[in-house]
């Protein structure tokens, strides 16, 4: 898997206070990373072995008057004949250098669009002083998941989109000890709150007989799930 990789982009992140306790953070990414050069010692090797392949099928046809390997059906690891000729698992593999250099120079499994919007209130006066909230949004766009090898299209994964939400309450003393040296913030964030259990698409490929892209790989968005901290300041 050898290649030469190119990757460029730009981000930029904005701030803004409406008031004093409220704060909106947003922040974009765009990233383009392509591969030049992918496997060409891979290249020049299965060339070598077709070649190969191929003068001893020769030799073989010389020798014994009979027809060519490469016209028969294949003969498996498993010392069993299978519905494919050699030719046929020859061309197969070729198309499969093909596909992945192809895929590859693509920019594979990059999401080119990146975005996150969180904001935050807290309340500074009343019975709620030292309380918190926050919630924010996390997007990033569709993935390139494999090609076509035959259109030369590029076949692309789904885009993720997921929010999340937070409670904060910040108060004196350590279970009413120490008030005037100990500070205590009590955290609760809850990942996913929506509960999207979505399938991301991060492989495709395309079925030879009939053309039809299908997804080879994927994983279902982790549930909702969240997490307590307690933080002591002493």
């Amino acid at each position: 898997y050898l290649f030469d990789q190119k990757s460029k982009g730009w981000e930029f992140e904005t701030i803004a206070n409406p008031t004093r306790n409220w704060t909106i953070r947003f922040n974009y990414a765009y990233t383009d990373r392509t591969r030049t050069k992918v496997l060409l010692e891979g290249e020049s090797w299965w060339a070598e072995r077709v070649a190969l392949w191929q003068n001893l099928d020769a030799l073989y046809r010389t020798r014994t008057g009979r027809p060519s390997i490469f016209n028969q059906p294949l003969f498996n690891r498993n010392d069993a004949f299978v519905a494919m000729s050699v030719a046929q698992r020859v061309a197969e593999s070729d198309r499969e250098l093909a596909e992945t250099r192809l895929q590859e120079e693509q920019g594979y499994g990059n999401r080119k669009h990146k975005a996150n919007l969180w904001t935050r209130y807290m309340v500074t006066s009343g019975r709620l002083k030292g309380a918190a909230l926050a919630g924010g949004w996390r997007f990033q766009s569709r993935n390139i998941a494999g090609i076509d090898l035959d259109k030369g299209e590029v076949l692309y994964g789904n885009p993720r989109s997921l929010f999340d939400a937070m409670i904060q309450y910040k108060a004196k003393g350590l279970f009413g000890w120490y008030a005037d040296r100990t500070t205590v913030t009590y955290q609760l964030n809850v990942f996913n709150v929506s509960d999207d259990r979505t399938i991301f698409i991060t492989k495709k490929a395309v079925q030879a007989a009939s053309g039809t892209p299908y997804t080879v790989r994927g994983f279902r968005e982790e549930p909702r799930n969240g997490a307590f901290t307690v933080r002591v300041a002493f």
